[in-house]
């Protein structure tokens, strides 16, 4: 069996498809998908609509994640054990 991450193309890979499509289109059609977007605020209800938004705001959103994976810690953090309190009953 492949393995599964070989199987999935990477963020740039699916950025420049979506770049591909949105390509093709005349300027017409880009200025209406791009108007769908309502600034980045709109639902996404199609896969061209999906094409313009990677477009527009698909770089952005890498880099805060980038930006936020560097803050993630590699360590595992370390946990207390507390025993649990007993009590007798008499």
């Amino acid at each position: 069996m492949k393995n599964t991450q070989q199987l999935q193309p990477y963020f740039n890979d699916v950025l420049m498809q979506a770049k591909a499509r949105i390509a093709q289109m005349n300027e017409q059609s880009k200025a209406k998908l791009k108007e769908q977007l309502e600034h980045g605020t709109a639902q996404v209800k199609s896969s061209h609509v999906l094409d313009m938004y990677l477009c527009e705001y698909g770089s952005i959103h890498q880099a805060k994640l980038e930006l936020a994976f560097e803050h993630i810690p590699n360590e595992q953090p370390k946990f207390r054990c507390h025993k649990k309190a007993t009590t007798e009953l008499n």
